[in-house]
């Protein structure tokens, strides 16, 4: 199948495939500057491969990093389904992050509790 067949739509799915060989995303992004695509209906596109697939590039934010290491133990229920949300909404990258930041938060109290009680 040649890309000048594909849609506008398949071509950027394509492109922002991560697992895809890197040399099959250059020949797709090759063909998608050559169609010199407007910009509004470029943001069209973005908006709608954000809409069914989510964004994926954005992390957690700072405040939520904090709290996390400061308090990974206060919720715990509420730490799994919020997990769970971002898992279910295609999220990865905060899927990622959250935990990472919780087990730091874990490891970080367990140390200094552990300091404390060789100390006293």
């Amino acid at each position: 199948m040649s890309t000048k067949e594909l849609t506008d739509y398949q071509l950027y799915c394509l492109i922002n495939n991560r697992s895809l060989n890197s040399s099959l995303r250059n020949i797709a992004m090759k063909e998608f500057r050559q169609r010199q695509i407007p910009t509004i209906e470029l943001q069209n596109i973005q908006e709608r491969h954000i809409n069914q697939f989510g964004t994926d590039l954005v992390g957690l934010g700072k405040q939520n990093k904090v709290i996390l290491v400061v308090f990974p133990f206060v919720w715990l229920i509420q730490i799994v389904f919020q997990a769970s949300k971002y898992l279910a909404h295609n999220q990865y990258k905060k899927w990622r992050d959250f935990w990472l930041y919780v087990t730091i938060g874990w490891a970080m109290w367990t140390l200094a509790v552990l300091v404390y009680v060789s100390f006293r």
